[in-house]
């Protein structure tokens, strides 16, 4: 039989069973819907989530730092990194650069306008080498150190300011919040040996010195989650000003691995160094299992749906093909072929698939892009959100599609072929 008779038999009987057709066809829609909701969170918050933190966290980084003894309520720094032990690390094959950091041994204050407010603030400074912070600084401003300019010093500030400005301080304070470009370009005065809380104390020779800070990035890592980043040239600087000696003990150096085979190899070198190693490689494994277990959880409670929309769509059908015995048997009596009687039906019922398909696809697709932005508008703007809740693509559209319509002839097959195997005299006296 032609394709364009086969098309018109079952669109003519699908129309003539507008109920049936229209209840069979929002069950699968409502499966669709779900399998779409899953989808598009797996695509959207959920890879997004594991992309930020593989940016945050990446796979090659280590972080060196001073092994400490607690004794009761303190910690005793049992070792030291200075430039010896940078060289060192920089000299084991597959190290890519070794940066060291250097904090700052003097009370700090910071000061700075934000939205026509003054904030005032004791502030943690840390020296860092250029290259940690390479990537986090925005076009067109430099990140260096220049002892002879009279230009702001530039600084680098952790997103994770922002995030709690925008969580708390924004709120209570009356200020709008804001996102990561804002605060770029703005200055910042730094006081030197002096606190906001603390006064003169560990200061006391009375030294006092004002800086102009210009931010010129943000930098998501979270090993620089401590305080303002400032070129490691003017951290040696102020503490040679400040203490009168040019000893640089570095309190922790970033290192990063070229050759990720060498990963573990280094991280072993490093350790005999006597020094603690912190690898970002544990906590990305932890974050996939979570993101992995999230996917398996939420993909279950679909797969759940969708076989109750099989196990619904089998037991209609079986029912239709009970009723509708009579309508095989003359079929077959009047010379029409298991074959042909077979395919009318996989097609009557790939036609309901296709059309709950398209229902729940087209019914999602618009909600979920109105939610994605709806929701995002309503949540805090903080760095680790990604920049998509729900992701629908044409892609996962056409495969849900596709998939209903295969789950649909798949389910119902069985009983198709059950009823016409049977002989049509046998069919015409049961019906």
């Amino acid at each position: 039989m032609q394709l364009n008779k086969v098309l018109h038999i079952v669109w003519t009987n699908l129309a003539e069973r507008k109920a049936r057709t229209l209840i069979a066809a929002f069950v699968i829609a409502f499966a669709v819907a779900v399998v779409m909701v899953v989808a598009s969170l797996a695509q959207g918050f959920l890879r997004g989530a594991l992309a930020k933190a593989e940016q945050a966290f990446p796979r090659g980084a280590l972080l060196a730092k001073p092994r400490t003894m607690n004794i009761m309520m303190l910690a005793v720094q049992t070792t030291k990194i200075d430039d010896a032990v940078v060289e060192k690390i920089r000299a084991l094959p597959g190290v890519e650069y070794c940066a060291p950091q250097l904090s700052m041994k003097m009370p700090l204050r910071a000061e700075a306008e934000i939205a026509g407010q003054q904030a005032v603030t004791d502030a943690v400074v840390v020296g860092v080498d250029p290259v940690t912070v390479k990537s986090d600084v925005k076009p067109g401003y430099k990140f260096d150190y220049d002892e002879g300019t009279s230009s702001p010093m530039p600084c680098v500030v952790p997103a994770f300011f922002l995030d709690m400005y925008n969580l708390a301080y924004a709120d209570s304070a009356g200020l709008p919040k804001v996102n990561e470009t804002f605060p770029i370009g703005k200055h910042v005065k730094l006081y030197l040996g002096e606190s906001y809380l603390l006064g003169a104390t560990g200061n006391p020779q009375g030294k006092a010195r004002e800086f102009d800070c210009q931010i010129v990035g943000m930098t998501q890592n979270p090993s620089f989650r401590s305080g303002i980043l400032i070129p490691i040239g003017y951290a040696r600087e102020f503490n040679k000003w400040f203490t009168g000696t040019d000893k640089a003990d570095y309190n922790a150096a970033h290192v990063r691995v070229g050759d990720l085979a060498k990963l573990d190899e280094v991280t072993s070198a490093i350790a005999g160094m006597n020094l603690t190693v912190e690898s970002n490689r544990d906590v990305i494994e932890k974050f996939r299992f979570v993101v992995r277990s999230v996917t398996v959880m939420t993909g279950a409670f679909a797969l759940i749906v969708v076989a109750i929309a099989a196990v619904s769509i089998f037991n209609t059908f079986s029912l239709i093909m009970t009723q509708r015995r009579g309508e095989v048997g003359l079929l077959r009596a009047v010379g029409g072929t298991r074959k042909t009687v077979t395919k009318l039906f996989l097609t009557e019922v790939a036609s309901i698939g296709l059309i709950g398909g398209v229902i729940g696809v087209a019914a999602s697709w618009p909600l979920l892009a109105w939610a994605d932005g709806r929701i995002l508008a309503q949540l805090p703007k903080v760095s680790f959100l990604p920049e998509r809740l729900f992701f629908v693509s044409w892609p996962m559209a056409v495969a849900c599609v596709v998939s209903a319509t295969l789950v649909c002839v798949l389910t119902t097959l069985p009983a198709i072929l059950r009823t016409t195997r049977m002989q049509p005299t046998q069919l015409v006296s049961e019906a």
